[in-house]
């Protein structure tokens, strides 16, 4: 009796285990845009020290300058920028870190321009909320013409540089390097500007049902693209007369951009040109009017998902931005080399977005897919219908037999009735 009592309190224990295991397994990070930029608080260094990163995600022209941080001695070294952009914060000392491995120094420049960022670079201890890794970066000492930051320094997360995902994966410090971004759209300020929080969710639970959505796989680029195999404008097919289908979810864009040649075709129709030229409605309360119903409705197919692309998803109604006395309903609908709607996937439709590097795919939790039939279920029902053909086939070749010697005997029965 004491020993069953003894495995029941191990079996519970175990269920607690395992239940607190799949309930703290996820880390988030709340990030929320501030001059355009999310901002990523971390502590970098031994003794540590508090750092306000931009978050940067997608590839961009300044992502050629990778991770980096700024150290203390640039306020010697480019004392301008400092007193400019860097006062106030505090900054990172690479020489009084206990645990900073510092490296030789570089220069990170786009080619043949005249920005660049200078320093060593260094590996040192970074902490994201409860997570601690090592983390490689620039240890920046010196620049020229980079841009305003506000903050001490960047982070990137995009498809062809390692992320701090990537870093606490190759450690060992998560599970997976998979990561999962929602977003929400607060009011807009005064300036017509949408703030933007931001969950990410990273070291996820691969047992969730957010892996039980299919992963569509992502075509050779340098950002997060997926290409769309069905385009339907209005309900009509076209496809065929599309060059570009890329989808990118790269970046996250205030306004909603379709591929050019699509643009052109859409703009065909005179008094869709006229709205769309004008870029707002007015007399347009909440943008529900006639005019709205004029604008172009997409659905875009993909290997495995379907999105529809609707008037909502690209219009709002705000203070007038020319006349900034009136109200009106806003347009942010664009082309480009591509199909860019990131943003409004995520804000408008609560779609969430899974980021698989590692077998170059996403995921979109939440949005509509396609049916398909399971490759077995197909080799199955082939068989099945290939052993049924077969059947069938031996069958009225049996009849077709049957029939020939039926006739054969009739007729050699009348011949010889004839001949008599």
């Amino acid at each position: 009796m004491q020993q069953l009592s003894k495995n029941y309190f191990s079996l519970n224990f175990l269920i607690l285990l395992l239940f607190i295991e799949a309930t703290i397994c996820e880390q988030l990070l709340l990030l929320q845009t501030t001059d355009n930029n999310f901002k990523l608080s971390v502590q970098v260094g031994t003794p540590p020290i508090d750092q306000y990163l931009v978050f940067q995600i997608g590839y961009n022209y300044y992502s050629s300058f990778g991770q980096y941080i700024f150290d203390s001695s640039i306020k010697i070294n480019d004392n301008q920028f400092y007193e400019s952009y860097l006062r106030g914060l505090q900054l990172y000392n690479m020489k009084k870190s206990s645990t900073a491995e510092i490296n030789p120094e570089i220069v990170r420049q786009p080619s043949s321009e005249r920005e660049y960022v200078q320093g060593n670079t260094v590996t040192d201890i970074l902490k994201i909320g409860n997570t601690q890794f090592k983390y490689t970066f620039l240890c920046a000492s010196q620049e020229q013409y980079l841009f305003n930051t506000l903050l001490n320094g960047v982070t990137n997360l995009n498809r062809y540089q390692d992320n701090i995902f990537d870093e606490m994966y190759s450690q060992d410090v998560i599970q997976t390097r998979d990561y999962l971004i929602s977003l929400e759209l607060l009011p807009l300020d005064y300036y017509g500007i949408n703030l933007k929080k931001m969950q990410l969710r990273y070291d996820l639970d691969q047992r969730s049902d957010n892996y039980k959505y299919p992963s569509n796989i992502m075509i050779q680029s340098d950002s997060f693209a997926i290409k769309a195999y069905g385009i339907y404008l209005n309900g009509e097919d076209v496809t065929d007369k599309l060059k570009f289908r890329s989808i990118n979810f790269d970046t996250l864009y205030d306004f909603l951009m379709i591929p050019d040649d699509l643009y052109t075709i859409i703009l065909q129709d005179q008094q869709v040109y006229n709205i769309l030229y004008q870029r707002s409605i007015y007399n347009c309360k909440d943008c529900q009017c006639q005019e709205i119903q004029k604008l172009p409705k997409i659905k875009v197919i993909t290997q495995e998902y379907i999105f529809e692309i609707t008037p909502e998803m690209y219009t709002y109604y705000s203070l007038d931005t020319m006349s900034l006395e009136q109200y009106s309903c806003q347009i942010n609908f664009g082309s480009s080399s591509e199909f860019k709607f990131t943003q409004q996937i995520l804000s408008t439709q609560k779609v969430s977005i899974m980021y698989q590097k590692e077998i170059s795919s996403l995921k979109f939790i939440g949005a509509q897919t396609i049916n398909h039939m399971n490759i077995k279920d197909i080799m199955i029902t082939f068989s099945i219908l290939n052993g049924a053909s077969l059947t069938i086939l031996v069958w009225l070749a049996i009849q077709l037999l049957k029939k020939y010697r039926s006739i054969k005997l009739e007729y050699f029965y009348e011949r010889k009735h004839k001949i008599m």
